[in-house]
């Protein structure tokens, strides 16, 4: 069974998603379906620490999320944080930031 994505926030994830020029976006969704299926493929992930990981395709494109798993039953679920358009190798210290800020409140608020 595939895993299905959360957002940390949809309104903002969406409007970010938006900025991520076609067919860079429908590779980073082919990407993150692959990844959702447990399949090998069309994706690579980085691991930041802390569970904050980065997606992206495997073909080049410039479509970047950042994102965590959280526990769900059985298994875990991706929860989008933050997407963005490659800048430079690595990604930006402030996106990393973000994503670890946007991870902090997303969790305070399951708290809650």
């Amino acid at each position: 069974m595939a895993l299905k994505w959360a957002s940390f926030d949809p309104e903002i994830t969406n409007a970010e998603l938006e900025t991520i020029p076609y067919p860079d976006r429908g590779a980073l969704y082919q990407a993150m379906s692959a990844f959702a299926e447990g399949l090998d493929i069309k994706h690579v992930a980085k691991n930041y620490g802390d569970g904050l990981m980065m997606i992206k395709a495997s073909n080049g494109t410039s479509g970047r999320c950042l994102f965590f798993c959280e526990q769900a039953g059985d298994s875990m679920k991706p929860i989008a944080l933050l997407f963005y358009k490659k800048e430079s190798q690595d990604a930006p210290k402030h996106v990393i930031e973000a994503g670890r800020k946007r991870k902090n409140v997303f969790q305070e608020r399951k708290r809650k």
